[in-house]
Formats: structure tokens, sequence, C-alpha cells
């Protein structure tokens, strides 16, 4: 995390998991990237950008199943530290 100001900070985040095992095989990325505003020292508000994407695919002995899902958007939150 990057602070910009006392009140604003930078966030990104890249995750990515791909493998095989068996008859599955899989691939998954997910990042973001947010602008932190501390309102006060236990509560925030977030406000990002996300995109996720997962494809996997199943090859049973009488038949193969592709699975894919995705998405990408605005993510706007608030949060507390306890």
């Amino acid at each position: 995390m990057n602070s910009i100001t006392k009140e604003w900070r930078l966030n990104t985040n890249i995750s990515l998991v791909a493998g095989n095992y068996k008859d599955v095989r899989a691939w998954v990325v997910s990042t973001n990237i947010n602008a932190i505003y501390k309102i006060s020292s236990k509560i925030g508000a977030t406000i990002g950008i996300a995109y996720f994407d997962a494809d996997v695919t199943i090859n049973d002995n009488t038949e193969q199943k592709d699975i894919k899902y995705g998405y990408d958007g605005l993510v706007i939150g608030l949060h507390g530290v306890f």
C-alpha cells in the first residue's frame, strides 16, 4: 500500500492460480486497484475497480465440462478496524 496523503492510500492486488489434478484443469486470475480514504482511526471508505476470471475444465470418462466465470467492475465499500 502506498500513501498519497495522511488520509488517502492506493492498494493493488494481483492473484493467479493455475494447476491440474487428475481430470481437472483450472486457471483463476483476480486483480483489483483501490483508493482507500481514512475517515477516522477505525473507519475507512474504499472505491476501486476489480477483475476476476476463472476457467475450469473437467474431463470425465463420458464427457468434458468447461466452466467459465468472470466479472469486472466498480467496487465501493466501507471497512472498520477493531
